[in-house]
């Protein structure tokens, strides 16, 4: 994590409230952005600060976080593709981020919202160190090794990658 407060942008299910739970054990504040509709009320609870805010908030998210006191944000949660089209008040930042997001898909939406946020003054990070006692420790964790299906695993890497390419996945599994 950088230098300074980090600050949540939650969006929905379990994952935004299960890091804010390894933050505060960790004994660390996070102020949050929940977004209507869409974050679990369990946010708000577990957040240092939280402020509620329409999909496509963007420029008020940011202001939010850095009067909070964060220099860089977590982006944890899903927002479905529809609420993403459909934003009920976009604000200027927002709808720069709204072709990319129809014509290229989700990995152009998050990498455009992951670049203005950076423009707003707010470094995007990875869950790092909130995530790290939610996950498992390196190497086999159960079944055979590696060696025994070592094709099948090049096949759902390669299928990954190839879905992934065309913003339709993020995992594939090869039986």
């Amino acid at each position: 994590m950088p230098e300074g407060p980090t600050g949540l942008l939650a969006g929905a299910g379990r994952y935004p409230v299960a890091l804010l739970r390894e933050a505060r054990r960790s004994g660390l504040a996070l102020p949050a952005v929940a977004l209507e509709g869409a974050t679990l009320p369990a946010v708000a609870h577990l957040a240092s600060a939280c402020a509620w805010l329409p999909v496509g908030q963007v420029e008020r998210a940011a202001e939010f976080l850095r009067a909070a006191g964060a220099r860089s944000v977590v982006l944890a949660g899903g927002v479905k593709r529809r609420s993403a089209v459909s934003w009920p008040r976009p604000d200027r930042a927002a709808l720069s981020l709204l072709a990319p997001a129809i014509l290229g898909g989700d990995d152009h939406l998050l990498r455009g919202l992951a670049t203005l946020l950076e423009r707003l003054h707010l470094e995007v990070v990875g869950p790092g160190d909130l995530a790290a006692p939610m996950l498992p420790s390196r190497g086999r964790v159960a079944g055979p090794g590696l060696d025994a299906h070592r094709a099948d695993a090049r096949a759902a890497w390669d299928a990954a990658m190839r879905l992934g390419s065309k913003d339709r996945g993020q995992a594939a599994v090869a039986l």
